[in-house]
């Protein structure tokens, strides 16, 4: 499973039980803010909100597939909610003997460091400071 966290930092990961686990709905791994906070609707009637991703996602078949489980049958005015959210994480897989871990995207060996951030901010670098306007 990936997904993005900040900047260039993306969780990857199998189970979301072992250390540094992945909550479905409550951690930032399916998108910029965390599905809870994307699908406020959804999360207000979904059957487990403290899931790990793990718990949502069905390895049968060939690529296996997410299957977010609710605490009621949704009406019909949700499904298009349901489907943006499965279209948000359809392509996220996860790796079954892969322990969850971040790894940082700005560098090639994906570790971080404070130089890599500085790097990262610095070519983002905006026009100087207006100190004048405080």
């Amino acid at each position: 499973m990936k997904g993005r966290i900040f900047g260039g930092m993306s969780l990857v990961g199998s189970s979301g039980r072992k250390k540094g686990s992945v909550k479905f709905w409550k951690d930032n791994w399916g998108g910029n803010l965390a599905l809870c906070n994307s699908f406020p609707s959804l999360y207000a009637f979904a059957s487990s909100k403290e899931a790990w991703v793990v718990e949502f996602w069905d390895p049968s078949g060939e690529e296996g597939v997410w299957n977010p489980r609710f605490s009621r049958p949704l009406n019909d005015w949700e499904v298009e909610e349901v489907e943006r959210l499965l279209l948000i994480i359809r392509g996220r897989r996860l790796i079954p003997l892969l322990e969850d871990r971040r790894l940082w995207k700005k560098t090639s060996n994906e570790i971080f460091s404070v130089k890599s951030l500085y790097n990262d901010l610095a070519s983002r670098r905006v026009d100087q400071f207006p100190n004048g306007m405080i």
